[in-house]
């Protein structure tokens, strides 16, 4: 009758309730001749399930995430200015999971205020009684991501996993800050918070250091127990540290040793005698407080079967609800709508069929009336009802709620108590809301040039549009609904450099006044046209005549993870075929450039780069007058305040796809100079590396000087990407040209087959150029439009479908 498990039950029982006082003579009394040996535990079902949600690519991002924020030291100002980073995404993230009992708690270390992260999920059966899982986000020197990244990776999966259960005694995920400092944060906690409020904690699992040597794996790991003063709480402490070693045993590959504990947060809590219990690793990492503490020293496996063990004690100790029903509802907004029935749907998660989901509705009475919701579906374990409530007059304030039950004889009510979601029935008088980033100076180049904005209004927008004006000649651009709530449009008006360009959005939403709305209120944005010195736009025949060192390759990548990109086939990439080489530093030069004569410079770029985070990276530097090289700062900055290889800010990690750069050149005007693309990597990982495309500077000549005449070493031509694209049956095709240049203009097939001649050795003036091509006489599929001036060509990729 597995007597150890029945015993087991009647010890939680017993100590369950006393070790909830925070007062130690009552906790001594509990303890008094208790003496726990080695447990164990039936194999759970529900608890197998539930351990198998930990997931590893999580709990790495969530370190990789930590080690990005670089030192948390809460000593200097830049680590605390790390700690404040860190602190916004922990609580970001608890958010994102859907807890809203989210609190800072601020305390003062050495004349600075720090924060604790403290969220709190709410217990069902016991809600005054507190079992804590906590570990602090602070560091020494270095990422700090073994002490204690790992720790607070695993309170956030454990959290993450947990959001959707109940749980008769309430949790506390906490991060605490300047545990480094002697435990500082926690004991604020414990003195300004614990105490004072006179909580009842149950027990309080730490997690610290837990990340092993990737270098040298191990499957054990060490539970700890309280074996110092006060004695009064170190019986129950033995009790649910040889519990959580058990279930870690039963519910992760690991095994485990009992260890004293000493030297973290859960001593802030023992001192005044609260039960505490936690994991260390087995083997310390030889790269404690150390800089080499990062992610790639790190066993990610290790971590992941602690964090089972973890989850599995939490949801324990904290007695996981196994027979519940969770409901989420969005609620309903006040409308206008008179005509058409209010849509209302939920979603609940249930430990056992839903029987009689209900919806009851009030009309301002204290009369109900009972509509019962449909099932719509199910994913994985979540099931989607629908139900409706009657269509009303102007003026009428509706009352609702839900009330579900299911096979386990549950009910649950949503929203609970007496609470009520509320809406009313009344006419719109609001116009829709407009958000657009203002278009800046934007070379000829650019054009056709995309206007993208988020337009919504609770009624549905009728119609879009941009009122645009260039030298005093208007047009108006009808915008689309790409999809929910983005707007997008494509100016092809005729422009050339130095034009002055100014225009106004307008949208109408379908309510019953149909609202207009204007953005800006008043006036209008406006912005120059640029001309552009083409450093390597979209070249397909040449490198640009840029200068390389070590892995700047060009040509066309062959890794097919790459995207390819949006300007051509050939790029410059710090390696072509495969990952960059370690320990080098790389550098891609340009020629020596002129800006004389040229205001409101910009340099521009398209660029894609996959980088170990925080380790490797590049960035951009100038040399003026053939003087030293110095690092320009791109618009919004670097996404990294320092990449270790480069000891300098830079790009680092993944851009996730090809992105466009604008580096302000304007205090260089007048002054010859030098660009150059900087690369580094350490002697750890390396990834894919930095792709370069499409490099250029954009500039308004002074009135006193004329059109930019290209040199031998700048790009004579530019071949654009057709629009529509795909296409049926027409596309137009544009290209410009820097001089008056001798061209053939072909559409090839994927056999490199000729099927069409739109240009044939014509010679034709310098400026911007389009060619309509028909496709009708040809079948669907891929082409490739080759534009053809002496020894210099550039090709792109059209698409037909019918």
């Amino acid at each position: 009758m597995f007597k150890p498990y029945y015993y087991f039950f009647l010890l939680i029982t017993f100590f369950s309730f006393g070790a909830a006082s925070t007062k130690r003579s009552d906790i001594r009394s509990l303890t008094g001749e208790t003496t726990i040996t080695s447990i164990t535990l039936p194999i759970d079902s529900f608890l197998v399930e539930l351990v198998n949600q930990v997931d590893s690519a999580r709990l790495y991002e969530f370190m990789a995430q930590l080690q990005s924020f670089k030192t948390r030291y809460a000593g200097n100002a830049s680590g605390r200015d790390s700690l404040a980073r860190s602190r916004d995404w922990l609580i970001q993230q608890f958010s994102s999971f859907g807890y809203t009992d989210i609190q800072q708690h601020t305390f003062t270390q050495s004349g600075n205020q720090l924060q604790n992260v403290i969220v709190t999920k709410t217990g069902t059966l016991y809600p005054d009684s507190i079992v804590i899982l906590c570990g602090h986000y602070d560091t020494v020197n270095g990422p700090g991501i073994n002490d204690n990244g790992t720790g607070v990776a695993i309170v956030l999966e454990v959290a993450r996993i947990l959001s959707s259960l109940q749980l008769k005694y309430t949790v506390r995920f906490i991060c605490f800050s300047a545990e480094e400092q002697g435990l500082v944060g926690s004991n604020a906690y414990v003195q300004q918070i614990v105490i004072p409020q006179q909580q009842k904690i149950k027990l309080v699992l730490n997690v610290d250091e837990v990340g092993g040597i990737r270098e040298n794996p191990t499957n054990i790991v060490k539970v700890e127990k309280d074996n110092s003063n006060p004695p009064g709480n170190n019986a129950l402490s033995a009790f649910f540290t040889d519990s959580l070693a058990s279930l870690t045993r039963t519910y992760s590959s690991l095994q485990t040793t009992i260890t004293n504990a000493f030297g973290s947060d859960y001593i802030s809590f023992e001192d005044e005698g609260f039960v505490i219990t936690g994991y260390y690793e087995n083997f310390q990492t030889p790269h404690y407080h150390q800089t080499t503490d990062s992610l790639s020293h790190v066993d990610v496996h290790y971590v992941k079967e602690i964090c089972k063990g973890t989850l599995a004690g939490i949801a324990q100790f904290a007695g996981v609800e196994k027979e519940f029903i969770t409901l989420y509802h969005t609620a309903q907004e006040n409308t206008q709508d008179t005509i058409n029935d209010y849509q209302l749907t939920i979603k609940a998660q249930s430990s056992s069929a839903i029987i009689f989901p209900r919806l009851f509705y009030s009309l301002g009475l204290d009369t109900f009336s009972l509509v019962l919701m449909n099932n719509t579906g199910t994913q994985d374990d979540t099931i989607f009802f629908a139900g409706a409530i009657p269509a009303q007059p102007y003026g009428s304030a509706i009352r609702y709620y839900f009330l579900f039950s299911n096979d386990d004889s549950n009910t649950t009510r949503l929203p609970s108590s007496n609470r009520y979601f509320t809406f009313s029935v009344l006419p719109d008088s609001i116009p829709p809301t407009i958000i657009h980033a203002q278009i800046g100076p934007t070379s000829y180049l650019d054009f056709p040039l995309p206007l993208t904005a988020a337009i919504s209004d609770e009624n549905g927008i009728q119609d879009a549009w941009i009122e645009w004006n260039v030298n005093g000649f208007s047009s108006v651009i009808t915008l689309e609904e790409n999809f929910a709530g983005t707007w997008s449009g494509v100016f092809d008006g005729s422009v050339t450099p130095g034009d002055s360009v100014s225009y106004v959005l307008r949208a109408k939403d379908n309510s019953l006044r149909h609202n207009l709305a204007r953005f800006p209120s008043s006036g209008a944005f406006q912005f120059r046209v640029l001309n552009s010195l083409l450093l390597l736009h979209s070249n397909e025949s040449d490198s640009g005549n840029f200068f390389s060192t070590n892995d700047w390759q060009f040509g066309n990548p062959s890794t097919g993870d790459i995207p390819p990109s949006p300007t051509g086939l050939r790029i410059w990439a710090t390696n072509l075929s495969g990952n960059y080489s370690n320990n080098t530093t790389s550098l891609l030069t340009t020629p020596s450039l002129s800006l004389a004569g040229k205001k409101n410079v910009h340099l521009v770029f398209k660029h894609f780069y996959k980088t170990e985070p925080g380790a490797d990276g590049g960035n951009v530097k100038i040399a003026i007058d053939n003087g030293a090289y110095q690092i320009l700062i791109p618009a919004g900055g670097y996404p990294y305040a320092n990449v270790t290889a480069l000891n300098e800010p830079g790009f680092s990690s993944n851009s996730q796809q090809w992105k466009t750069e604008r580096f302000d050149l304007q205090q260089f005007a007048n002054h010859n100079v030098r660009l150059q693309w900087k690369f580094s990597s350490d002697a750890l990982t390396n990834f894919r590396g930095w792709y370069l495309d499409a490099a250029r500077i954009d500039y308004l000549p002074d009135s006193t000087v004329g059109v930019f005449e290209p040199t031998a070493n700048i790009k004579q031509f530019s071949l654009f990407q057709n629009y529509p694209n795909p296409f049926n049956p027409q596309s137009v095709i544009g290209f410009s040209l820097l001089a008056v240049s001798d061209i053939t203009l072909k559409v090839y097939n994927l056999l490199g087959q000729e099927v069409a001649t739109l240009i044939h050795n014509s010679l034709m003036d310098a400026g911007k150029h389009e060619v309509t091509f028909d496709g009708t006489h040809l079948p669907s599929g891929l082409y490739f439009v080759k534009l053809q001036a002496g020894q210099l060509s550039e090709t792109k990729k059209m698409l037909l479908t019918k």
